[in-house]
């Protein structure tokens, strides 16, 4: 029994021990559990309230209101900034054409969730405008998480070949084609750099080496035999061009049309007949009263004034910054403004119109935007491959193989 009454009382000493201290602390402890209970409530509220915003500001987008996307969006942020939202008003921003904001939302979108490889990505293709070491950092960020996309492998050659790190750069591009032999652009951009730099018959052996690996794309064998005319190889120019043919015989009237120009032979009346019929259709809009037609350069598209008068073609700054895009050459041209003779920087780009590739295009780079819908010009050393024809009852431009 002494036992027992002994561990009664220093149980009832711990016990009163404990009211003691709760009654100390009780006037404490109650109103930061009533404060934290509260915080998570706004917390969740504001939450579920943004959500709500992010919905609006969306369906908005969907309806091309942009300034009313922006004030929804601005408000979901308000409540509770996510990453997905400040990646969605990066992109608004780019479409706004205001990239100093548009990079501030992206970083802390990437702030916030540094483990999604795309704002890596897409932080390299603004920043590597202006600061390639920068953008490199950031795409190394994005292969490391994502290693095998090519994407951001092409991206990093393509930053690499900036500041010259040539073999670097071929490095990348073939550790991409590891991956992925299909890739139809990696394979482009890897002669297309040994082309820059003189050595063709580099970028020759490329396209061999793209034959290999794709031997049913027309597009390669096309390409393939486009560098053999080049240099002057004509019989493996033939070959090529003869398979680009067989593999889409109806795009391949164009090929048809080149082994007649190399041979002197006349065109099979089959592709004749394609040839004949080979036409591109595409909408028009207007402008401030000048015709604008779709089309792409370097994988971007937009809208671009079709200039009849313009012997080159061009696309403004901003287009080149917006996406990432940048000069590698440093000569000058010169274009014709109201306010007269101005010295532009000059560029090669490749073009696509509708489904037809136009590889190699000098392209005159003009300051600032153009106030309107449009990216560039296409000038005549784009319409010279064409026929061109306007239905303006249709609103349309009808392209036909020259």
């Amino acid at each position: 029994m002494g036992a027992d009454n002994i561990l009664f009382r220093k149980t009832m000493l711990v016990y009163l021990y404990m009211m003691s201290f709760l009654k100390k602390y009780l006037i404490i402890l109650i109103p930061v559990f009533m404060g934290l209970l509260l915080f998570f409530g706004i917390k969740y509220q504001n939450t579920q309230k943004a959500e709500i915003f992010y919905k609006q500001s969306l369906d908005y987008l969907r309806l091309h209101d942009y300034k009313k996307a922006e004030t929804y969006l601005g408000l979901a942020i308000k409540n509770s900034p996510k990453a997905e939202y400040f990646y969605t008003a990066y992109r608004l921003l780019i479409y706004f054409n205001r990239i100093g904001e548009a990079e501030i939302y992206l970083k802390k979108a990437i702030a916030k969730n540094n483990h999604n490889a795309n704002y890596y990505y897409e932080a390299a293709r603004l920043i590597g405008a202006y600061n390639e070491q920068s953008a490199i950092e950031y795409i190394k960020k994005a292969i490391k998480i994502e290693p095998k996309n090519c994407d951001y492998l092409r991206l990093y050659a393509t930053l690499l070949y900036r500041l010259g790190e040539y073999p670097e750069t071929y490095k990348q591009l073939n550790k991409c084609l590891e991956y992925d032999k299909a890739d139809i652009v990696a394979w482009n951009n890897l002669a297309g750099y040994y082309s820059y730099q003189g050595e063709k018959r580099k970028s020759l052996a490329i396209w061999a080496r793209a034959t290999k690996a794709n031997p049913k794309s027309a597009y390669v064998w096309y390409h393939y035999g486009l560098k053999a005319q080049e240099l002057k190889e004509n019989e493996l120019a033939v070959k090529a061009f003869k398979q680009s043919i067989v593999l889409e015989p109806y795009s391949g009237a164009v090929a048809a049309k080149l082994v007649s120009e190399i041979t002197g032979e006349k065109i099979d009346p089959t592709y004749q007949k394609y040839f004949d019929e080979l036409k591109i259709t595409l909408p028009f809009k207007y402008s401030h009263n000048c015709m604008l037609i779709p089309a792409s350069v370097e994988g971007i598209s937009g809208w671009f004034l079709l200039d009849t008068g313009a012997s080159e073609s061009h696309v403004y700054e901003s287009f080149l910054k917006r996406n990432g895009l940048k000069s590698m050459g440093n000569s000058t041209g010169h274009y014709q403004t109201a306010g007269g003779v101005i010295s532009v920087p000059i560029v090669y780009a490749d073009f696509k119109v509708a489904d037809l590739d136009i590889a190699n295009v000098r392209v005159g780079v003009l300051p600032g935007s153009s106030g309107d819908d449009s990216v560039g010009i296409i000038g005549q050393n784009i319409i010279q491959h064409f026929k061109l024809e306007i239905d303006r009852a249709n609103s349309r431009v009808i392209l036909r193989a020259n």
